[in-house]
């Protein structure tokens, strides 16, 4: 089903309801002969998606639309049971409609406060209004938006608001009613609660001792000290992830508290831009005895999300080679210094990073007597103005001993 040919069966309902017009509907023959047809034909829900007339505490439901993540119910009345409604196809207010549509709008939260349901349309086969009007945020409901069609004339001059926002095409695209795309959508219920047992303390497996150190091998991190150095293997198994913005609703949701600005923070769009980002940071001020020191660029995630991955892909794959040449960089996996001890020795941090640097950048010659003097000019030189100036103008085998002490 698309929209082209959603049209045109639309068209054709049309000139079927006018012979519609001239019977009295009751709300079962509303059902069968209008929504089903609408929904079923024209906006393409299958009926493994429908359930009808289930119960709940106050009375029976009509319709219940169920896709993975939205849930909607819908309220069919008597073809003659006109709203009031707003001339055009209009985006208004639950409490602009409540006071002369009061009795369908309260009978559709009653059935939805019953189901665990937000969202909800009510038609009378021609008309509609469709809204959230359940609340779980601590907002009034009244003030929640709704979409108003008022009639089917209406519809086929707005056809595509009407199927972008009820179709089963337009509800899994946009996560829910697109009018609402632009308001943070709450979810009827959240993943914990799906969890019989959510209450109960979580117990440790009881083979996890046995499972952890394969656990460790097949889903650890890809780059052990082995294949770190192995830019080749790093380029084959990086795989980029192509983003998108199909599930933004859906994610909107699940965080919806929004963070403060930080006018520092460039937010990334994918690998590439990150690379850049990155690259700029690092070439963004010339080496230099005075230089400030840099910032820190944090790369977040969950575990197995692949930050090792990338990091190493980066400065092997991406990083231009005269980055690399002019700003050389240590590797250093933190996680090790933390294994066996609550306490880490940054000593022995210090010793690994250093060794790392004379067993990867020989050509450096940071252990040469020319290179350690450069090191250290400042202390040497701070000296030499104080306890060292006797030595270094009387006994010059002294003052050696004390430039190699440090």
């Amino acid at each position: 089903m698309n929209i082209d040919s959603a049209r045109e069966k639309f068209l054709l309902f049309l000139q079927n309801y006018e012979e519609y017009k001239t019977c009295d509907f009751s709300e079962s023959d509303t059902r069968s002969k209008v929504i089903d047809k609408l929904f079923i034909d024209i906006l393409g829900w299958s009926e493994s998606n429908i359930q009808r007339e289930g119960h709940v505490d106050c009375g029976y439901y009509d319709y219940r639309f169920s896709i993975p993540g939205f849930y909607m119910l819908v309220e069919a009345k008597k073809q003659f049971l006109d709203f009031v409604l707003p001339i055009k196809t209009k985006i208004v207010s639950i409490n602009t409609l409540l006071s002369e549509n009061r009795d369908v709008i309260q009978q559709i939260r009653n059935y939805l406060s019953d189901e665990g349901i937000d969202y909800g349309i009510i038609t009378n086969g021609k008309q509609f209004i469709i809204g959230q009007f359940i609340n779980h945020n601590g907002t009034l409901w009244k003030q929640n938006k709704c979409l108003v069609f008022n009639g089917l004339d209406e519809i086929k001059e707005n056809f595509i608001t009407f199927y972008n926002n009820l179709s089963k095409e337009g509800i899994i695209e946009n996560g829910g009613f697109k009018f609402l795309q632009n308001k943070e959508i709450e979810f009827s219920k959240k993943i914990i609660e799906t969890l019989v047992d959510r209450e109960k303390e979580i117990v440790r497996n009881s083979i996890s001792t046995n499972l952890t150190p394969i656990i460790e091998t097949i889903f650890g991190e890809i780059f052990s000290d082995i294949k770190e150095d192995d830019a080749e293997f790093i380029k084959e198994c990086f795989v980029e992830n192509k983003e998108t913005i199909k599930n933004r609703a859906e994610l909107n949701g699940l965080f919806s508290d929004t963070p403060p600005f930080l006018s520092e923070v460039v937010g990334a769009q994918n690998h590439d831009s990150i690379s850049q980002q990155i690259n700029a940071e690092i070439t963004s001020s010339n080496v230099s005895l005075k230089m400030a020191p840099p910032k820190p660029v944090i790369i977040v995630g969950s575990k197995g999300a692949g930050k090792t991955t990338f990091i190493n892909f980066l400065f092997k794959n991406k990083l231009p080679n005269d980055t690399i040449n002019r700003y050389p960089y240590v590797y250093v996996d933190f996680i090790k210094y933390y294994k066996n001890s609550k306490n880490v020795d940054t000593e022995k941090i210090s010793e690994d990073i250093l060794n790392s640097l004379y067993e990867q950048y020989p050509f450096l010659e940071l252990d040469t007597y020319k290179v350690l003097k450069r090191i250290y000019i400042h202390e040497i030189n701070r000296n030499d103005r104080g306890i060292w100036s006797v030595y270094k103008e009387k006994n010059q085998l002294v003052y050696v001993d004390k430039l190699n002490s440090l």
